[in-house]
This record gives structure tokens, sequence and C-alpha cells, in this order.
């Protein structure tokens, strides 16, 4: 069984750096720059050419990293840009600091509204989106750009959402509802490919380090979804998907090349591992529980009280199997009622 929120990450498990990884190469553009983001408060506009940061030229976004690195903590932080703007050149000093305030540094490439993919088991594969659709507008407002869209679909003030899109040169709408993948409302959908890469190798000890840190990410935010579903934060029906998923999952990422398919395959690894150490009978982590118990009390456990635990144990991931099985079921099942609107 695995989350929801596992098909609506950029999934990036690096176990597979020391291999190689593919970096998607962008002109540094500027794309959508959203209200009350860092590139906003720092006057930077859509179509503004990112040609040197710090004092180093900029050929692709995948140059900026550094500068993602410097503002990912909750600290006062700061670069200099510098900025093309039609036929002049100037500097920009982009400071402040990633909080509540300003949730996003704002600084995306220029990116069609066409859907390159739909994740399975969510509210657009149910509601009959496909693959190659083209996004004309969000709750009524149009939008030439994926991360203009994405911003209002996160932004909404309802779970309601209304999406006017284009397949084949026909215009259709559909209507569906948000759902929280853990980290923000979303519906499911993730804009088409560029198409153009160069690929990262890592050298043992960068690509253990890399991979640590993407690990520790990742775990985090597995714990805090779990923690939404444990406090009925995000819903069980929505978010609780079983092996039926998973193989059409692996199928969709195999589809998509090796490097897809192995991150793919390192994340289902991870969340496996990390369910097998939570606190319930039958697995490792009710065993720990048990060791600990018995540790404190200095004395083992009643055989009673062990065969009650692995029985309360054993009905309650049966009954998760069979809550997956059915979310794996009815999902299908709408995509195919669905699946042409």
């Amino acid at each position: 069984m695995i989350m929801q929120a596992a098909r609506d990450l950029d999934i990036d498990i690096s176990n597979s750096l020391m291999i190689g990884d593919k970096v998607p190469v962008e002109n540094p553009i500027l794309g959508y720059v959203p209200p009350g983001s860092l590139a906003a408060s720092c006057g930077l506009k859509a179509d503004d050419i990112i040609e040197k940061l710090d004092g180093k030229p900029v050929s692709a976004f995948s140059d900026l990293e550094t500068l993602y690195d410097k503002f990912s903590s909750e600290k006062d932080s700061s670069a200099l840009l510098s900025i093309r703007r039609e036929d002049k050149s100037f500097p920009v000093t982009f400071a402040g600091r990633l909080d509540k305030v300003n949730p996003s540094m704002g600084l995306f490439p220029k990116t069609p509204p066409i859907i390159g993919s739909v994740a399975l088991m969510t509210p657009a594969r149910k509601a009959g989106v496909e693959d190659g659709d083209k996004i004309l507008s969000v709750n009524g407002k149009q939008v030439s750009e994926w991360h203009e869209l994405a911003f209002l679909i996160r932004g909404a003030n309802t779970d309601s959402v209304t999406l006017q899109l284009e397949r084949k040169g026909q215009p259709f709408s559909v209507s569906l509802l948000r759902v929280d993948n853990g980290l923000y409302k979303a519906i499911g959908i993730s804009p088409v490919d560029s198409g153009r890469y160069e690929f990262k190798r890592l050298g043992f000890l960068d690509a253990w380090q890399v991979s640590f840190r993407v690990t520790a990410n990742m775990s985090s935010a597995f714990i805090t979804s779990l923690g939404k579903l444990v406090t009925g934060r995000i819903s069980l029906k929505d978010n609780i998907a079983g092996p039926v998923t998973i193989v059409r999952t692996m199928y969709q990422k195999a589809t998509q090349g090796s490097v897809e398919f192995m991150n793919t395959v390192a994340f289902i690894s991870l969340i496996l591992c990390l369910m097998n150490l939570l606190p319930i009978p039958v697995v490792d982590g009710g065993q720990i529980v048990l060791c600990a118990l018995e540790g404190i009390l200095r004395k083992p456990m009643s055989i009673k009280f062990q065969v009650t635990y692995q029985q309360v144990g054993f009905f309650f991931v049966v009954a998760l199997m069979v809550l997956a099985v059915f979310n794996d079921c009815w999902g299908l099942i709408m995509e195919l009622k669905n699946h042409h609107p």
C-alpha cells in the first residue's frame, strides 16, 4: 500500500545519481511570476532573462541550483542577479526569506499550459482529463502558462475547481474537487516535458550526500501526510492506494524512461520501509514497541497479551488492504466512466 501523496510529489530519490540523473535544461527566461513570491517582491517580471547569478553566467535554469540551496531555509539570504528586460540589462538584488509570508521563490521557466501526465487515482484522472489536454482557464480566469494555472488551483478559495480545456481543437470543461496530497491542495496533473535534458553525474560521496538529503525530505513529507491522515485532515478514500495502483504507476513510469522507473522503485521502497517501522503489531515497528514494553516492565508479556496484540495488528492490516484495493477498483471504475468528457 502506498499513500496518494506519493503520486503527486516530484519523485526524486537519488539513489541513481552515481549512474546519472536527467536534469531538464530550460532557457533562463522567466515565466509566470506569482504574486507574493520573492521574485515579485524584487521586481522581476515575466519574460525577464536571467543572465548572471553572483557574477557567474546562467545559460539554463539548472544553473540556479545554488540559489535554491541558499534560500532553502527560513533565514534572510541574498544574491545578485543580472537581468535583461527587452534591450536593457540591469542588476537585481534578490533578497528575503522563504516563509509563510513569501512561500515561493517565484522563479519558473516559461511552460505551456499543456498537461504532460495525469496521475493515477486523482481527481483529474477520475474526471476524464487526459495527457496532452491544454488548459485554457481555471475557474473562469484565462491562463497562458503552467505555473499560472498551478497558482490558481492551489490558491482557489474552494475545493471545487472548474477547468476549461481543449483536446484536438475541441473545447470542453470539467468540474472536480481538489484533494490534499499532504503538502497542498492538488488535482493530480503535471506539465508537459520540455524534452531538453543534460545528464548529470555525481561522485560516490556527493551522491550519498544528495541521497541522504532527498530521502530525509521524502520521509518528512510521508510523516506529514500520515499525520494528516490520522487526524482526518485528508481523506482515506483519496489518499490510500494499493497493489493495482502500484503496478499501474510502475508501468506509467517505465514508459518515461529507466531513470524515472528507478526513482519510483526507490521511492516506493522508502515508503514500505517507513510503514514497516510504524507501531503496528505484526510489522517490525510493532515488535519494537513490544520489546520496549518488555524492557520497561523487565519481564516478558503474557502469551494471551501477545496473541491479542498480534490479532489486533492482523485485522488492522487486513482492513487497510481491503480499503486500498477498494480505492484502486473504485478509482479505476471512475476513470473508465469519465474517460471521455
